[in-house]
């Protein structure tokens, strides 16, 4: 659904419309007064998908030059946690990985998978 919006009325009325949602799940972020102040967040909570590295309900950003090896590194470690091997001497959460990569040509894809021996 796309809303077209351009006064700050119509902004402040949506913001609060959203903001009264009945269905709204506890705990979703979904305006930027929601989000934590970083003061409180207790790390003790963090659910780890590879440990001290990942992070569950997280979102992850790698950047490098190109060709530094950050789908390689990407490619490896969700091998690792698909099947629930230690990756980088860390432990994992086993659990399905789904790797999508618009930016690399399939060649270059099977290639990556046959050096690091993951079958599909």
């Amino acid at each position: 659904m796309r809303l077209e919006v351009s006064t700050a009325e119509e902004i402040g009325a949506l913001a609060t419309a959203w903001g009264d949602a009945d269905s709204r799940e506890a705990g979703l972020i979904h305006r930027i007064e929601d989000l934590p102040h970083f003061e409180e967040l207790d790390d003790s909570d963090i659910e780890w998908v590879v440990e001290g590295l990942f992070a569950e309900r997280a979102l992850h950003m790698l950047t490098s030059e190109s060709g530094a090896g950050k789908s390689t590194f990407t490619a490896a470690a969700g091998h690792a946690i698909s099947l629930g091997r230690p990756f980088l001497g860390r432990a994992t959460s086993k659990r399905p990985v789904l790797i999508l990569d618009a930016e690399n040509p399939k060649p270059a894809i099977r290639e990556r998978f046959r050096r690091l021996e993951i079958q599909t």
